[in-house]
């Protein structure tokens, strides 16, 4: 992952925040398989996404989905504890 660093990104901190960190982790489970498709289909989908102001997200979670260490750091911060930030 190119912008890896010991801090999540905004949006992985508010996932925590609002109590989605399992719910977050499933889903990574069941894209982790379809990594570089469900990658190529944020890219696709990040114009629309961003009229909703998840544009950034997208970029950040689908440039994750192409590198099994990318998948591994978004695991690994959704797995800290609420303090870890």
């Amino acid at each position: 992952m190119q912008n890896a660093s010991k801090n999540p990104p905004e949006w992985i901190a508010e996932l925590r925040a609002r109590g989605w960190s399992n719910a977050a982790l499933t889903a990574l489970d069941i894209l982790e398989p379809f990594g570089a498709l469900s990658a190529q289909l944020l890219y696709v989908t990040s114009p629309t996404l961003g009229v909703f102001g998840w544009r950034s997200p997208a970029e950040g979670l689908a440039r994750a989905l192409e590198t099994p260490e990318g998948i591994e750091q978004i695991r690994g911060w959704l797995q800290e504890p609420a303090g870890g930030d």
